[in-house]
């Protein structure tokens, strides 16, 4: 079972003993009229795919420049950095910002993901989940450790693709993988078998 560790204000030090660096975003990046605070129960995660190659301070500044924001960025190399406190929503799919956490992966049609990368993401992911099962806050829900699919809001594990209108339209996530090795089903497996 992955976990965060040392965690400051909502900011992981590490996870399974993997140091994750801070990139606490501004304000201006947070969900607006909410302070960015949770409003509504977690119900799952998002991933989404930069679209770029580019490195762990360039999503942060894309970031910062679009005034958007996500939880977690892992790079090519299984590097993390996390820009959004555990304790706050982030701007990242629309009507999903209210109870999704946003886990972003440096990947395009040029660099596609890599094994250390989704190694690392299961392990983030995982890491969540704990989180959110061992909080007290009443407004933290359950994440079902499984893929979905229809029409959200359902629990679980989901690309930012399959919420289509309801979370902009966006054509990201898991669909960078490099075949065949990974798909929904191995990352799956691999998330299970964390615990």
């Amino acid at each position: 079972m992955a976990v965060f560790t040392n965690i400051v204000n909502g900011f992981a030090g590490e996870v399974d003993g993997i140091e994750i660096t801070k990139m606490e975003l501004p304000k201006s990046s947070y969900n607006f009229g909410t302070d960015g605070l949770w409003q509504q129960p977690i119900i799952g995660i998002i991933h989404h795919a930069t679209g770029g190659c580019g490195s762990l301070n360039d999503l942060n500044n894309i970031l910062i420049n679009k005034q958007v924001s996500v939880h977690f960025g892992i790079d090519r190399d299984g590097g993390v950095a996390q820009y959004m406190s555990l304790e706050r929503t982030a701007r990242h799919a629309e009507e999903g910002d209210a109870n999704w956490f946003a886990l972003e992966h440096i990947a395009s049609t040029k660099c596609n993901h890599t094994h250390k990368q989704l190694a690392m993401s299961v392990k983030v992911a995982s890491a969540l989940i704990h989180w959110v099962n061992d909080q007290n806050d009443p407004l933290v829900g359950h994440i079902q450790r499984i893929h979905s699919s229809g029409r959200p809001p359902w629990r679980g594990i989901a690309d930012h693709i399959q919420g289509g209108a309801y979370w902009g339209n966006r054509r990201d996530g898991l669909n960078y993988a490099p075949a065949p090795e990974w798909n929904w089903t191995k990352y799956i497996d691999e998330l299970l078998s964390e615990g």
